[in-house]
């Protein structure tokens, strides 16, 4: 079947008119395209089907929850008596797969009275650990103590112990080192907990661990001068060492190329500090910039 590239007035008129009354199969044969093509015009046309002729069931908010708070218990033929006479067995299964219910296991005496004397005492996930409830889904434990008015312990709170390691530790170690001290916790979990403590990590730490991630704080002056005194002169490594321990090799290589240093191989050149000067604030303020001026010099043999 050959494409249509573009639809006249009268293929409008015949869609509009017919939509509702043939199937999109035949709609597409009388005009000559193909199905995709009806379906995207019916779209942009805001045409739609008349759900009536599909023997469509729509549910109301009542008839739902009555399915949703019964189907764990309760069989489809029980159902059904509960129900609108109109509903079939077929609509009903329909609906479970829409709503993704799923049979649980049916409570007993025992496992209903195991919630009510253990739940002020044991959280959710100790409760999930016990024998009477062994077969249910927390989402079933949680719906059925709900139902009974009742709800489990909270998750405990942090240790005596705990608190001692953040207060000792966090201010001089960095999140991912603090996991590792507490590894039962998340970083957002321990540093949410640090920050009720009021606890604050040092600065040098806060710069360890962005360092670590690829970040960078401001470089000064000093440091500036001292790449452009020792890059051309001894291997980086030394330089990160001695001059610039707080960088990482990367960084200082990055640092060099972003102020026009480049690594000298096979000319006997070096970069030479031979002045430096202040500017004044263009905002007023007191501090003041300093601009470094260097040249490249043949190294004396």
């Amino acid at each position: 079947m050959g494409k249509r590239v573009y639809w006249t007035e009268k293929d409008v008129d015949f869609l509009k008119e017919n939509y509702n009354k043939l199937s999109i199969s035949k709609l597409a044969e009388h005009l000559g395209m193909n199905e995709l093509q009806i379906s995207r015009k019916a779209n942009r046309l805001k045409l739609l089907k008349d759900k009536s002729q599909y023997n469509i069931r729509i549910w109301d908010e009542e008839e739902t929850k009555i399915l949703i708070d019964n189907y764990s218990e309760l069989s489809v033929k029980e159902l059904m008596k509960m129900l609108p006479d109109d509903l079939t067995e077929h609509q009903i299964r329909n609906k479970v797969t829409k709503l993704g219910l799923k049979k649980e296991k049916k409570w007993s005496d025992e496992s209903v009275n195991f919630l009510i004397d253990n739940h002020k005492t044991e959280t959710i996930d100790e409760l999930m650990k016990a024998e009477e409830l062994k077969g249910f889904s927390r989402e079933a434990v949680s719906s059925k103590m709900s139902k009974l008015g009742i709800s489990a312990k909270r998750q405990s709170n942090w240790s005596k112990e705990e608190d001692d390691i953040l207060h000792q530790y966090y201010t001089i170690k960095t999140n991912n080192e603090m996991k590792k001290l507490l590894p039962q916790y998340s970083v957002s979990q321990i540093k949410n907990r640090a920050y009720r403590l009021g606890l604050k990590k040092d600065n040098l730490i806060v710069y360890k661990a962005l360092s670590g991630n690829g970040y960078t704080t401001k470089w000064n002056d000093e440091e500036l001068k001292l790449i452009i005194e020792h890059y051309n002169k001894i291997p980086v490594s030394e330089i990160q060492k001695n001059y610039l321990p707080d960088r990482t090799i990367d960084a200082i290589k990055k640092k060099a190329n972003g102020l026009g240093i480049n690594k000298i191989r096979n000319d006997r050149h070096q970069w030479v500090l031979y002045d430096v000067e202040e500017n004044e604030n263009e905002n007023g303020k007191d501090k003041l910039s300093v601009t470094f001026f260097y040249r490249k010099e043949e190294i004396e043999c």
